[in-house]
Parts: structure tokens; C-alpha cells; sequence
């Protein structure tokens, strides 16, 4: 069997990768700077990644965030012959990804990029949705910030308050100011109706790589914290009150997690020709990160048991996961999934 191996695997979602790998069978290597780590890997060395990975590994890579990353882990990869499934949300890195598919495909390694929340579950939601040629895609996610809320997470987000971001509008990647605009969207209860604001993810240049059709694809997050959204309101207006939150991040993540919600969800609406609109919330009242890890393990499963229908290249997050297994795995893991 493939040797499967997660760099940042002493982080938070690293970790809860590996517990839910160990659960389904399967033994996991926890690759880390850190003494502690069953490897000591650094993804942006490439000394450490050629003396610690071997050809034919497939390796998780949960180390963020994804926007201050550099392609060194992905130029290892095809060197040395292992495959690789990240959880970037960042458009950048997915950007970096596609801009070498080619010489991914050459190599023969998978790739499966923004293999997380962002990308895999809005693309598994397109398919749920039955609509063939998607014309519009918005998405929603309330973190269960009492649980997931860390630096690496908290400082992706960041990245898209008061700066300018990429969406795509009328076909095309436009740039809009972050975090400028909301919208809301209704959940079942507990959540309810929650209002997100606009941030840059990768699902802009990923899902029209498959439905060439979609001329609008928007991600909006609401940050699920008592007063947090006003805060990043300012901040995205102000550059002075933006240093000040990005100064005292780790303050600020400390309360969240104090302060937040131990519930979550993410929402998609979907819309096609003939005023055709689907909705799709999935909400979990414990253990919401599972949305983030859920697609990752399926997804690993598939290599390392290596299934044919896994071609070489950038694998396309139409096919990262079976959507029907998704879902009913999220559903074991105490998510409800409503399609509306």
C-alpha cells in the first residue's frame, strides 16, 4: 500500500486529517518541522522534502496558509514522483497549480489541489444540484469558530479584508474590493439566516475550469463571531484599524475561539439556464471542521487504493470525490445536508 504522509499533520486540520485516516484503517505519517513529527519535513525546503519523501508517497499537504506559499512542494513532486492533495482556498496557489498542468500530466503524478470545503464540496454541490450548465455559483461558509478558528486559517482570511480580490463576473476574473459587499443566505436552524461578505477562494478559476458556462462565482464567509463582522468592516476601510487587527491576530484568535459558535455550516446556491436554482446547506452542530477533512480522506482513499478513474495531472474537483459518498459520510459524521 501507497505511504501516505501529512505535512502539517501537528496542526488542526493536519491532526484531524490523520485521526480520521487512522479511523478508516489507515496509518498515516505525520510529516513537521517539529521534533515530535514522525518525519521532519519542511514544505518549503527542498533538501527536507527529497531526504524525507519517497517516490510513489501520496502526501497531504494541510500546511497554510496557502497564500504566502511557493511552489516548492509542487516542483518536488514531479520530480521525485509523489502525488499530493492540498486544502489551499487560496486563487493564487490554485493559479500556480493550473499554470503547470502540462508538466504535472508529464509526470504522472495526481495533483488535487483546493481539495477541501474550497473546491471539492462546491463542485460535489454543483453535481448534486442536477443542473448541467451552471450559470451562477455563490457559496457561504460559517465556520464553527469556537473549533477551527487557528493562525493559519485566521491569516487566510485576512488576506482578502480591505484588499483588492478576484472574483469571477460576466465570465470573466474582475477585482473587487474584499470584503465590500454581502449577502445572505438562509441555513436551518441553529444558524438560521447568516449574512457573509465577500472574499477571494479558488473556486473562481477552479469550477469554470469545469463548467465553462458559469459566469459568476462568488464566495462570501460570515466570520460566526459576536461583533467580528463590524470590526472587519472597518478594517476593510481602513488602513490603520487593518494593522491593528492583523497586529494583535493572535489575540483576536484566542477570543474567537472563546467567543464563537461550536456550529457551522456552508451554503451554495446554483443557478443555470431557465431560472433553474438549487440551494444546498449543509450544517453540523459538532465537529463542523469535518466538511474541510472529509473530502482530503476520501480523496487519499481513492489514490492509494489507486482506483483507474484517478488520471494523471491536476485531477479535476469533479472527480476528487464520489458527491452521493460525500454526503452520506458528512451525514455519518452528524452534518445535515438539505437540498432545496
Amino acid at each position: 500500500m501507497k505511504r501516505i504522509v501529512v505535512a502539517g499533520g501537528l496542526g488542526f486540520f493536519g491532526s484531524a486529517i490523520t485521526r480520521h485516516l487512522r479511523n478508516a484503517g489507515f496509518n498515516p505519517l505525520i510529516g513537521s518541522r517539529q521534533k515530535s513529527a514522525d518525519l521532519q519535513l519542511d514544505v518549503e525546503n527542498r533538501g527536507s522534502l527529497k531526504s524525507s519523501l519517497k517516490k510513489g508517497d501520496v502526501v497531504i499537504d494541510a500546511v497554510g496558509p496557502f497564500q504566502t506559499r511557493s511552489d516548492t512542494l509542487l516542483h518536488s513532486a514531479m520530480e521525485m514522483g509523489f502525488d499530493v492533495v492540498d486544502i489551499s482556498d487560496s486563487l493564487s496557489y490554485a493559479s500556480g497549480v493550473l499554470d503547470l498542468e502540462d508538466d504535472i500530466a508529464a509526470s504522472g503524478i495526481r495533483f488535487l489541489t483546493a481539495c477541501s470545503t474550497v473546491s471539492t464540496v462546491s463542485a460535489a454541490a454543483i453535481r448534486l444540484s442536477s443542473i448541467q450548465d451552471p450559470t451562477h455559483f455563490r457559496g457561504i461558509l460559517v465556520p464553527s469558530t469556537r473549533q477551527s478558528a487557528v493562525k493559519g486559517s485566521a491569516s487566510s482570511f485576512m488576506a482578502s479584508i480591505g484588499r483588492p480580490i478576484h472574483t469571477r463576473q460576466d465570465g470573466a476574473l474582475v477585482t473587487q474590493p474584499g470584503f465590500g459587499r454581502s449577502t445572505v443566505h438562509g441555513f436551518p436552524p441553529p444558524l438560521g439566516q447568516r449574512r457573509g461578505f465577500l472574499v477571494e477562494m479558488a473556486d473562481s478559476i477552479t469550477l469554470p475550469r469545469i463548467w465553462k458556462g458559469l459566469r459568476t462565482v462568488e464566495y462570501f464567509i460570515d466570520p460566526h463571531v459576536p461583533g467580528l463582522s463590524s470590526l472587519l468592516r472597518l478594517a476593510s476601510k481602513s488602513p490603520s484599524m487593518r494593522r491593528i487587527v492583523e497586529s494583535t491576530l493572535p489575540l483576536g484568535v484566542s477570543l474567537c475561539r472563546f467567543m464563537g459558535s461550536p456550529h457551522g455550516g456552508v451554503g451554495f446556491t446554483i443557478e443555470g439556464k431557465g431560472d433553474k436554482r438549487v440551494t444546498i446547506s449543509i450544517l453540523s452542530t459538532q465537529d463542523a471542521y469535518i466538511t474541510a477533512v472529509l473530502p482530503v480522506a476520501l480523496a487519499v482513499e481513492r489514490l492509494v487504493r489507486q482506483e483507474d478513474d484517478v488520471p494523471p495531472g491536476v485531477v479535476r474537483h469533479d472527480r476528487h470525490v464520489d458527491p452521493e459518498r460525500l454526503m452520506a459520510e458528512l451525514e455519518n459524521h452528524g452534518a445535515r445536508v438539505e437540498v432545496v
